[in-house]
């Protein structure tokens, strides 16, 4: 009997320790995975912070989730998250579905246009962003009156306007 009761609690030892053996191993993968991912986000956002050319990330609201390096030192700007997108900008032209021009007045007074190349994207939890990739080009005043005086969705411009535009606007 006493042999019987020893060979039963060594039974039952083992498998504690084939259970705490196994508990241990998936732990040290789930960290592992962890901090791999954890390690390639890192470097992701790090590659989109210091990437040459402006890139904005906005969520479903049109609110700017992400502005890299590029953009904040460029437009003046110290921090843009949280801002509306629509509201960095004076003014929106859409060319085609994914490509557009928009302005933006600096702290001098200079006004900048930029070609705006958009692209959605979707995360895991279903939440749908959206990509704005902004390269400067060559400000266009045609084209910004015309932006200005088009605006079919309402009648005030984003952001803001001196009076000779305003004027420009009326005539």
């Amino acid at each position: 009997l006493v042999i019987k009761t020893i060979f039963l609690v060594l039974v039952f030892q083992f498998k504690y320790v084939v259970d705490e053996s196994r508990r241990i191993t998936a732990r040290n993968s789930v960290i592992k995975e962890l901090k791999t991912t954890l390690a390639e986000s890192s470097v992701i956002k790090t590659i989109l912070h210091n990437f040459p050319a402006f890139l904005f990330l906005t969520d479903q609201d049109d609110k700017i989730v992400f502005a890299n390096k590029m953009v904040l030192s460029n437009l003046g700007a110290s921090f843009m998250e949280k801002k509306n997108f629509d509201s960095v900008f004076m003014d929106s032209i859409e060319e085609t579905i994914t490509f557009s021009r928009v302005t933006y007045k600096d702290p001098n007074n200079l006004l900048r246009m930029f070609a705006v190349r958009t692209e959605k994207v979707i995360d895991d939890n279903q939440s749908r962003y959206m990509l704005w990739m902004l390269r400067d080009i060559d400000f266009d005043f045609e084209i910004f009156c015309k932006s200005i005086i088009n605006n079919r969705e309402s009648f005030k411009v984003t952001g803001l306007l001196d009076h000779n535009f305003a004027i420009y606007r009326m005539s």
